[in-house]
Formats: structure tokens, C-alpha cells, sequence
């Protein structure tokens, strides 16, 4: 049984179609983007070179994902010890040199627990039974420190080159819909043929502010299906994937950036919010390429990244940007958060 026939049998509302994804070719690329993707490090001599070390890095980053939601998991929850919850961020602005009491105890308890609690702790518990044996409750508690500390650097650079390194987690957060809102009022209408979602994303954990009780949704996700979307979803993490197959859409095991979701054309909208932000700009350039072989003519490609290759790396690429605007989403803490809506059409 192929991985798109197993995928489908697992969907009880809508069919997936027929596999129609196809691996990146460097021989495929437009001669300018060849002459840019050379200048990136890559060409026909090292394109599968790139693509074993994409494989390698992805297996390692969806560990690092992994330990982080395991991580804000068992210092979080109520659900399974009488302990007080453990605020990440605070603790890892104490820049602790050894693993608190504390954390030992709620790491003690979440293990002796051996039937899940609800389904968060189930999926919880199955990505620690699923980390490799150098995965301790440890490590997994120092890695994820270790992120948080690099993380409340202000330079806006050095918080750039931490996310395209980070592991890949399932994050996600209800203001993601706010950039699909945007962009679909731009497009005023959904565009023809099946919709591409890229990194759906799952609320699983939160660094800070979790709770038990925040329900386990896929807001993009929900947000494209009301606006009567015929929707494939690509990722790369297992919990989301067992989520999403018991939705009405077709899910995806994919990295969009060394495999075309569709050889063919098949997608009039591709939408790739908070995703391509952790891509270095080989990734980048790779998954633009792959995003672009997939659109029809007249397709649409939605994203939030705002650098400047990104648009550079879309006009070599047949995938011209022809929209961008920051977008308000309100205060934090005081501080006046933002993000972008970059669009792209296919000619």
C-alpha cells in the first residue's frame, strides 16, 4: 500500500487524489534561477547531496521539536501531578546551571503516568516514547532552556538565524488566520482547483500561558475549510498528520523543500504561513522552486516571510511577488506585534 493510499484510508470525509508529487530537479529550474541557485551552493553535481542532508536535518530538527513540546508540556500541565506549574520563560531568564528540583519531580511524575490522561497527553506521551534513547527527560529540558535564552536576544538578525536552525514544532496560535484573512480579502475570492496548506501547525503546547483545557485545534486549517476550501495540508510532524486525518482534508508527509506537492499544476493556492521563516535561503529557494511547479497558471502562493530573497528567489522562479503589507495583530506585554502578507502569482 502506497503512503497516499494508507493517508486517504485514514480520511473519512474527503478522498486524497492521486499521488501526484514529485522531487525537485535542479535540471527543471529556469536558467536564471540555475545561475542563483549556483551562487547558493547548489547545482546538478550536489542537488542530491543537498536533498540527504535536507532528510538528515529534518529527522534531527523533529526531535528538537519533539523535546520542546514534551519540555512545555510536563513543566505546564495540571493533569498529571499535584505539583505547581513551571513557567518556561521565567525559568529560562534565571539562566539555571542545573535541573531544579522541581523540574526532576514533574518529569518524575509525567513517566510513572502509563495511561494517557486526554488526548494531548497522548500525543504528548507518544513524541517522548518516539525520541531517540539520547532523548532523556534531561536533554530534553536543557535543549529546550538552551532555545529560550537564545531567544530573548533582541537583535533581530541573530533571532532570524535561531528560527531557520530551531526544531520543528507543531506551534501555532488563532492570529495565524489573521494573515489568510487578509490575504483572501485581497484575492476576493478563493481560487479555483484544490488548496495547498503548508505546516497546518496543531496547538499542542504553548512556552507560555498554557492550559489543559485550550482545545486541540488546527486553526488554519479550520479557518480555509469555512471559506469552502478544497484542502491539502503538508507537514513533516507526526502529531499533526495523526490529527488531521480524521478531518476533512487530505494530509500530506512532505518536505516542500526538496518535493514538489505536485508535478503537475494541480493547486490554484499554496499558503505557507510561519514556515518558510524556518528555512535557511537554500531551503528557501528550494521550497519557492517546489511551490511554484506546483501551482496551475494563475495560481496564487501566500506566505509571511519578508526578506528581500524571497522575492528575488520568486521572480528567477516564475512566482513574482505582487503583494505585501504588514499587518497589526495587537499588543504583548506592551510591545506592538506584527506580521507581513506576501503574495505571489504564477503567471
Amino acid at each position: 500500500m502506497t503512503r497516499r493510499v494508507w493517508l486517504a484510508s485514514l480520511n473519512a470525509f474527503a478522498a486524497c487524489p492521486l499521488s501526484d508529487e514529485a522531487p525537485l530537479d535542479f535540471e527543471q529550474l529556469p536558467a536564471a534561477a540555475q545561475a542563483i541557485a549556483r551562487d547558493l551552493g547548489l547545482g546538478s553535481s550536489n542537488w542530491a547531496t543537498y536533498r540527504e542532508q535536507r532528510r538528515l536535518s529534518l529527522v534531527q530538527r523533529i526531535d528538537e521539536g519533539s523535546a520542546e513540546h514534551v519540555t512545555y508540556y510536563v513543566l505546564q500541565s495540571r493533569r498529571f501531578t499535584r505539583h505547581e506549574p513551571i513557567d518556561p520563560v521565567r525559568l529560562a531568564a534565571t539562566k539555571p546551571i542545573k535541573m531544579p528540583e522541581a523540574v526532576s519531580q514533574r518529569f518524575a511524575d509525567f513517566a510513572t503516568i502509563t495511561k494517557a490522561l486526554d488526548a494531548r497527553h497522548q500525543l504528548i506521551i507518544d513524541l517522548y516514547r518516539g525520541l531517540p534513547a539520547n532523548w532523556t527527560a534531561e536533554a530534553c529540558f536543557w535543549h529546550t532552556m538552551r532555545f529560550l535564552v537564545e531567544r530573548s536576544v533582541n537583535q533581530r538578525e541573530a533571532r532570524d538565524a535561531l528560527y531557520q536552525r530551531r526544531g520543528l514544532s507543531s506551534d501555532t496560535t488563532p492570529a495565524q488566520t489573521r494573515v489568510i484573512d487578509r490575504a483572501l480579502a485581497y484575492l476576493k475570492t478563493l481560487p479555483p482547483g484544490r488548496t495547498l496548506l503548508v505546516g497546518p501547525g496543531l496547538d499542542l503546547t504553548r512556552r507560555e500561558g498554557f492550559s489543559d483545557e485550550t482545545p486541540l485545534r488546527a486553526y488554519q486549517v479550520e479557518r480555509l475549510l469555512s471559506a469552502k476550501a478544497i484542502l491539502d495540508c503538508a507537514d513533516v510532524r507526526p502529531e499533526v498528520l495523526a490529527y488531521l486525518a480524521s478531518r476533512p482534508v487530505c494530509p500530506l508527509q512532505l518536505d516542500v523543500s526538496t518535493t514538489a506537492a505536485s508535478a503537475s499544476g494541480r493547486y490554484g493556492l499554496a499558503m505557507a504561513t510561519n514556515v518558510l521563516l524556518y528555512l535557511d535561503d537554500r531551503a528557501l529557494f528550494a521550497a519557492l522552486a517546489g511551490l511554484s511547479r506546483s501551482l496551475s497558471p494563475g495560481g496564487y502562493l501566500i506566505h509571511n516571510d519578508a526578506r528581500f530573497a524571497a522575492k528575488v528567489f520568486g521572480e528567477v522562479l516564475g512566482l513574482p511577488a505582487v503583494h505585501f503589507e504588514a499587518l497589526a495583530l495587537g499588543l504583548r506585554g506592551g510591545v506592538r506585534q506584527m506580521d507581513r502578507v506576501v503574495i505571489h502569482r504564477k503567471p
